[in-house]
């Protein structure tokens, strides 16, 4: 059973492995590889949260390519690492939408040194694993940091949760 470990940074969140976890370069890397969380690949609640999110993919993209007015800020969770064996799931703001897939920039610090925070990546709509974006100033989807936010403790998860207009 492999652990998969959760970083919380600012309203994004990265899963990774231990393995993975490396010096960070500045600051706000070393902020980001600090606040990190454990799941086993086999947490109920988060597999949950991951099902419902990949059950909810053709909605999303639905207001993706139609928003409303009110709706911004389009991001998706993935797995960065899908051929190595080890897994770490990142979000990605959308820049763009193509067939079966969106183009998007990496919203945290990937702890594999060869990604780099901001990076252009395609990303196939099947390797989605959790979404968000803001409707009326509240965020939609974002289960995954749902999960997470249950595990920790309230005076930290609170202003989270406030900020998020949840």
């Amino acid at each position: 059973m492999r652990a998969l470990m959760i970083a919380l940074a600012g309203l994004a969140l990265t899963f990774a492995p231990a393995a993975l976890a490396q010096k960070a370069a500045s600051p706000q890397e070393e902020e980001q590889r600090n606040n990190v969380m454990f799941f086993s690949e086999e947490d109920p609640a988060m597999n949950a949260a991951i099902a419902r999110a990949q059950a909810e993919v053709p909605e999303f993209l639905l207001h993706l390519i139609t928003p409303r007015p009110n709706e911004y800020r389009f991001m998706v969770k993935y797995d960065l690492l899908p051929e190595d064996g080890d897994a770490e799931f990142i979000w990605a703001e959308i820049v763009s939408r193509q067939p079966g897939a969106v183009t998007a920039t990496l919203s945290n610090v990937p702890l594999d040194d060869r990604f780099k925070q901001g990076q252009t990546v395609t990303i196939r709509d099947e390797q989605i694993v959790d979404w968000s974006y803001v409707r009326d100033g509240v965020m939609q989807g974002n289960y995954t940091t749902r999960v997470i936010l249950d595990r920790m403790p309230a005076a930290e998860a609170d202003p989270i949760r406030r900020n998020l207009g949840w």
